[in-house]
């Protein structure tokens, strides 16, 4: 037996196991509101489709490869946070349920021009009928990972709907929905590129003619389809908010994506300085959403596919020594410094102000190395250390995933993170120096002699139970956000 069957069928028990150990579902308090909830989505897909629905097998490429399939889909779930239905969730569509019957939680109806020419073109204007409908000021995009028959799927992109109180878009990647067919997903995915780059071109137009506004969310496999479409995005600003879950993509090759994507190789025209300025002077890239990228420490999945890659950590480990030049740009190339500048949020850099503190001494990274002065491009470097940690704001969500094999969507983080940058009621987030990797992803390097390339990456954000922060620290913030409101309402 290889070596590459005993690791899948090392998944598949861990994820069996899983199924477990699983944290126990929040126990609704009855307070007269619905215990089920159909929640209303739209989606797109380029799996087959049969009389019984959609399968796990691509589509036939016949005629056309962009005749996909699209459609409007009702899913039935849980009310776990027992929210009553108000006019504005009414609005949204959202109805009271009763309880489904097994298989029966989804309703599937597509949209005329599905599986022709005009999916697109169709599906576009879903999107803005939507928007119009509800009056919703942004839409989510949401990119399911591996092991995902179309209804799990749905599932997903319904909970995160159900979370974030928006419209949601679900592509559905044609995963087979088998613990043993990684490579088959793997294979699949890249197959969907196309199909998903087409969409992002739909997206562009819609935000270009209707001011539209898009978010994305993408879990585990799903990540790469997101992170290989960054050509079609560059400088364009299509989303305002990316997360980027457990991403299962090797972690240098994200690196690569990012140098060649967002500002290419061999510059001309300038130095790097001077570019770095451009891009300074540029309103729309300083008003840019932050990229988040949210891992847990309890994640034994991703550390299982490090062993498929040869012991190659994936992005969503954090845990390769490459991802610590994000917030040490002294130990980096000046290109992917401006690359990661190109797509970070709320621009640092003032020409006006970087005048006024030329000469001071200024430390040359967040973790102090000790060095000071500005760099020799004349660029403050602690401006620039600020720029990479606002450009990949790495979150830490370990206390809130569960089971053996983790890997969990964290629905309610994500939503409160988009909605106004905290995590949620009764957690907190604190800066602090990473914890350290996963003893699994140490094991998987050792093995394949792969030691040097793991890293604890640094400074990162890292989720809290409130109750365990120290008094002072509490106190602290509680000092900060008082002045930061009095700031504001003034």
């Amino acid at each position: 037996m290889s070596a590459r069957i005993i690791i899948v069928i090392l998944l598949f028990l861990l994820a069996f196991l899983n199924g477990f150990s699983a944290q126990a579902k929040k126990k609704i308090v009855s307070t007269g509101n619905s215990q089920y909830l159909q929640i209303p989505l739209l989606y797109m897909t380029d799996r087959a489709i049969t009389n019984n629905g959609y399968t796990n097998q691509r589509k036939y490429e016949e005629g056309s490869i962009y005749n996909v399939y699209c459609g409007s889909l009702q899913y039935t779930l849980e009310n776990s946070d027992d929210k009553n239905l108000t006019p504005a969730r009414e609005h949204m569509g959202w109805h009271n349920a009763d309880k489904p019957a097994k298989r029966h939680s989804l309703i599937v109806k597509s949209l005329p021009g599905s599986g022709t020419s005009m999916a697109y073109d169709k599906f576009g204007q879903a999107i803005v009928d939507t928007v119009k409908r509800t009056g919703a000021k942004e839409v989510f995009i949401f990119l399911h990972g591996f092991n995902n028959p179309f209804a799990a799927s749905a599932s997903k992109a319904a909970m995160l709907a159900y979370s974030v109180e928006c419209p949601v878009v679900l592509y559905s990647w044609p995963s087979v929905g088998k613990i043993l067919q990684y490579p088959v997903d793997e294979c699949n995915n890249e197959w969907s590129q196309e199909h998903f780059n087409r969409l992002i071109e739909e997206l562009l137009d819609l935000k270009e003619k209707y001011g539209l506004k898009f978010d994305l969310v993408g879990h585990s496999m799903g990540n790469r389809l997101a992170i290989r479409s960054a050509q079609m995005v560059r400088g364009k600003h299509l989303f305002e908010q990316v997360f980027l879950v457990d991403p299962d993509l090797d972690a240098e090759t994200f690196v690569h994506y990012v140098a060649r994507y967002t500002i290419g190789g061999k510059q001309t025209g300038g130095s790097p300085a001077d570019l770095l300025m451009d891009y300074a002077t540029d309103k729309a890239l300083r008003n840019h959403a932050k990229l988040r990228i949210l891992f847990s420490r309890r994640d034994n999945a991703l550390p299982i596919t490090q062993l498929l890659f040869g012991g190659y950590t994936r992005l969503g480990q954090g845990a390769d020594s490459m991802m610590e030049s994000f917030f040490c740009p002294d130990t980096f190339t000046n290109a992917l410094q401006n690359a990661t500048d190109f797509i970070q949020a709320n621009n640092p850099f003032n020409p006006n102000q970087n005048q006024k503190n030329q000469g001071a001494p200024i430390s040359l990274s967040p973790e102090g190395t000790g060095t000071e002065g500005p760099n020799s491009e004349g660029l403050d470097n602690n401006k620039e250390s600020i720029a990479f940690k606002r450009a990949f704001e790495w979150v830490d969500y370990t206390i809130l995933d569960h089971g053996i094999l983790g890997h969990t969507l964290p629905f309610s983080l994500v939503a409160n993170l988009w909605a106004d940058d905290k995590p949620g009621k009764d957690l907190a987030i604190i800066e602090t120096e990473n914890d350290g990797v996963n003893r699994f992803t140490s094991i998987a390097s050792r093995l394949f002699k792969e030691g040097r390339r793991i890293s604890a990456m640094g400074s990162c954000k890292k989720v809290v139970f409130e109750k365990d922060l120290p008094k002072k620290v509490s106190l602290q913030e509680n000092a900060q956000t008082a002045q930061t409101d009095t700031a504001t309402s003034q």
